[in-house]
């Protein structure tokens, strides 16, 4: 694989933003630092405005991430579904990478707040919105558990010991912003393996609370 290195003196920000349009990168990866707790832990102010402006995927590398995995190969890919359209382009790219590398590809759905019926019948739903192209590509495992989103999201991706999680990332406010303590920013910052975030800022997210505990299943 080609590698070229490029010192730019600018603000850091718009530099990379500018670069990326320049040379027509499909993904932007970037390291990310930890200050304590699950909701303390920050990506930095460049990787956090980088993530919020960018129109591609980004990558990223957080410091909850175990061992050193830059150079192993990419053997199972985790990609949370909350049915949003964000989900199923998260989900479509996940499957691509996974296609590509030879990986599991694992779609994993959060009960938040159960709307009655059994495991089995989130199950079930989850297997039916499964879009068939992306079995064509790759065979899917699906797994449905229940808890707090992002929690959960970072306890699957520890147990199945996930080289990569795919994330749809959907901003929440009028500036295309992921909101800080939201899922998608918890998972991002937390996750114990690198995360690639799809952003969707085509789809309006929930405004009210009624309607985010509509779509609070991840």
């Amino acid at each position: 694989m080609a590698r070229h290195t490029l010192v730019v003196e600018s603000e850091p920000v718009s530099a990379i933003l500018k670069i990326q349009h320049e040379i027509g990168a499909d993904l932007i990866a970037m390291g990310t630092h930890g200050r304590g707790g699950l909701a303390r832990v920050r990506l930095g102010s460049i990787a956090e405005s980088v993530l919020h402006q960018a129109e591609i995927p980004i990558l990223t590398a957080g410091p909850r991430m175990k061992g050193a995995p830059a150079m192993d190969p990419i053997r199972r890919v985790l990609c949370p579904i909350n049915y949003m359209p964000s989900a199923e382009e998260s989900l479509r790219y996940a499957a691509s990478l996974a296609e590509k590398t030879g990986a599991e590809l694992t779609a994993a759905h959060i009960d938040e707040v159960p709307q009655g019926g059994d495991s089995q019948d989130s199950l079930r739903q989850l297997c039916d919105w499964l879009p068939a192209e992306v079995r064509t590509r790759r065979a899917v495992r699906e797994v449905v558990r229940r808890g707090s989103p992002a929690a959960q999201i970072i306890q699957e991706a520890e147990e199945s010991h996930a080289d990569l999680v795919v994330i749809g990332a959907q901003p929440r406010n009028l500036l295309g912003s992921i909101l800080p303590g939201s899922t998608s920013d918890l998972a991002i910052r937390n996750a114990p393996c690198p995360v690639v975030s799809v952003i969707d800022k085509k789809t309006p997210a929930p405004h009210s609370k009624v309607e985010e505990a509509t779509h609070a299943h991840v």
